[in-house]
């Protein structure tokens, strides 16, 4: 939690900089997209990482290289304020090093939790974990723009890099069991076979095969909300730009009681309890077409992120059951992959169609609503992932 903290403060402050130091919008969405690509570039190979290597080591050396780079970005501010197209290059630097950092840190943090916990608390694990994700961000975010207003950028990433170490010296101190594969003296495949072993895995069980593409289909057709909300805010609800602050923290809050949720119900991850959280997330979507007040948005959003995070932590612990500790993480590691990849794409598309729509963000929300039905209904109706689902769930 206190690097993820550090992470999305580091984020708030760079964003800020940027904006103060060269009021580009361009250059502020090249950093964000050179923090996401390299994660779904190398997220697969992560997983490989996370496979052979010791995870412990693994979550170690992230948080050590994150804290030197960010370090070097305090200094770097600190001594040469106004070479500024030197320190842009910096921050493009350090948001792509945070970004290949992540790719390997999420396959190992998932990949080792069921070895840290009994199963039967496995999802209560998985809910702690991202709720802590979760909550990093709306501390992180929040006090990003104060703390750089206050302290200044130099001294914010200098906390931002300390804030790595601490958390590598505090996995330094924690008892991981080493898994089949770390540190053996056998030889190991080459990244490409482990790769192949890999998509080999996921093929030959054709309920996890539709339970990824699943999971990359609703990514794909959530992922536009984002994109629209803004011109929702402004142009449909007739409402301020604070509405939109207000709107994701809404979100951001229904997902923290969906972890709550989804970590003390023992069933919450059931064929049936998934699959209906995935549709009232798409029927929420939707229904967002059809409101015209700001109160009864946040009330929607709050419920998609609730039930959006009962069915992240459901699906992640259906994963964690039905994976061998000695696949986990090239496995997660190339769901990881497949569902981001799909990211950028969504995005840029729904940037496209909304402006052909004339910015009427109500019609996306009405389109991904009724894709993310479909999706859902389709879901339901293929019982190798209905079993898949049920026979992990039922593991415990």
């Amino acid at each position: 939690m206190v690097s993820q903290i550090g992470s999305q403060a580091f984020v708030v402050a760079a964003m800020f900089w940027i904006k103060h130091a060269t009021e580009s919008a361009t250059l502020m969405g090249v950093v964000m997209m050179l923090g996401t690509l390299p994660f779904v570039l190398l997220g697969a190979i992560g997983g490989v990482v996370a496979d052979r290597a010791s995870r412990k080591r693994v979550l170690i050396a992230c948080d050590l290289i994150a804290g030197g780079a960010v370090l070097l970005l305090s200094l770097a501010v600190a001594t040469v304020p106004h070479a500024t197209a030197f320190l842009i290059a910096v921050v493009c630097l350090v948001s792509a090093i945070l970004g290949a950092v992540g790719a390997f840190f999420h396959p190992a943090i998932i990949a080792v939790t069921p070895s840290l916990v009994p199963p039967e608390r496995l999802a209560a694990a998985n809910s702690l974990r991202e709720a802590s994700g979760d909550t990093a961000a709306l501390v992180g975010q929040a006090a990003g723009g104060v703390a750089l207003r206050i302290l200044g950028a130099p001294i914010l990433f200098l906390i931002d890099g300390v804030s790595y170490l601490f958390a590598a010296a505090s996995t330094s101190l924690a008892r991981i069991p080493h898994h089949a594969g770390a540190g053996s003296g056998g030889e190991h495949p080459s990244v490409r076979s482990a790769l192949r072993q890999g998509f080999g895995f996921i093929g030959e069980q054709r309920g996890l095969t539709s339970l990824v593409i699943v999971a990359t289909l609703a990514n794909f057709f959530a992922a536009p909300f984002i994109v629209v909300l803004p011109f929702f805010v402004e142009d449909t609800l007739r409402a301020s730009s604070d509405w939109f602050g207000y709107l994701i923290a809404c979100a951001g809050g229904g997902g923290l009681l969906g972890y709550l949720v989804a970590g003390s119900i023992q069933h919450a991850r059931g064929a049936f309890v998934l699959l209906a959280c995935l549709c009232a997330l798409s029927v929420c979507i939707f229904a967002l077409a059809l409101v015209s007040t700001t109160f009864a948005a946040a009330a929607l959003l709050v419920a998609v992120g609730t039930t959006g995070a009962v069915f992240n932590v459901g699906a992640v612990t259906v994963l964690q059951r039905g994976t061998p500790d000695a696949f986990r993480g090239r496995v997660f590691g190339l769901v990881q992959a497949l569902a981001m990849a799909t990211t950028p794409l969504a995005m840029l598309l729904a940037g496209v169609v909304a402006d052909a729509l004339g910015r009427d963000a109500r019609l996306v929300f009405a389109g991904c609503g009724v894709a993310l039905v479909a999706v859902t209904l389709a879901a339901a109706m293929h019982r190798p992932l209905r079993n898949y689902l049920n026979d992990r769930t039922d593991a415990s």
